[in-house]
């Protein structure tokens, strides 16, 4: 297999990685609370039960949903909102009956189908090569992927800008922008000679992967 493509065991991308993850993981369960409790926000959550989830005080529960998700607060329920907030979404999500125009990344679109009790499609466009991308997740793995040699781009955990992330706007811009689907290894080319160290994963690998990752961080996937 080419080398530019993930099929590793537990290595030092996955322990750099796995050290980001306890660095955030008061946000990163919380995240995944509200998202499971929410169905990835088709529902809104009673506070107290997304504290107790989570495992954190109520006051900080609040506090990290409010600095890393688009979310209002209202009579004591937390309601979580995944559409874009701009003109432009990177993502076309389809969850039920719902179809939500979001931004975030790649990743973030696994991570919330890993959560909720629902397939998950996500249409994207492949920004090398402006091929139409088609992914169909369910909380079991991938069911379709559109074209086949679609993969998953991750930054290296050792970036710069992962160190000190103080809102989802930030992460947006300084990381989510950076981990999008491309059609295949060959046109993510560019993006891997413009970050060092970082991965591209075909989708179920990474999937597999991020299922690893989640779970060290405590997050619930059952």
């Amino acid at each position: 297999m080419d080398d530019t493509i993930s099929s590793h065991p537990v290595d030092d991308f996955d322990a750099a990685w796995q050290t980001v993850g306890q660095q955030y993981q008061p946000a990163i369960l919380v995240t995944s609370a509200l998202i499971k409790l929410s169905g990835a926000g088709e529902r809104p959550v009673e506070v107290e039960r997304l504290a107790a989830t989570s495992g954190r005080p109520v006051d900080e529960t609040l506090a990290l949903a409010r600095q890393f998700l688009k979310v209002n607060v209202q009579d004591g329920l937390v309601h979580l909102d995944l559409s874009a907030t701009g003109a432009s979404a990177r993502y076309r999500l389809q969850i039920r009956e719902r179809t939500i125009d979001a931004n975030g990344c790649a990743p973030d679109i696994v991570w919330t189908a890993l959560l909720v009790d629902t397939p998950i499609q996500a249409q994207a466009t492949c920004p090398a090569t402006g091929t139409p991308i088609r992914v169909d997740l369910t909380p079991d793995g991938v069911e379709h992927v559109e074209p086949p040699s679609t993969v998953i781009a991750v930054i290296s955990p050792l970036a710069p800008q992962l160190q000190q992330l103080s809102s989802g706007e930030q992460a947006d811009v300084d990381v989510c922008a950076h981990q999008p689907f491309f059609a295949s290894a060959e046109a993510a080319a560019e993006w891997q000679a413009q970050h060092p160290g970082g991965r591209i994963f075909p989708v179920s690998e990474f999937v597999a992967w991020w299922r690893r990752f989640l779970t060290a961080q405590n997050v619930d996937i059952s």
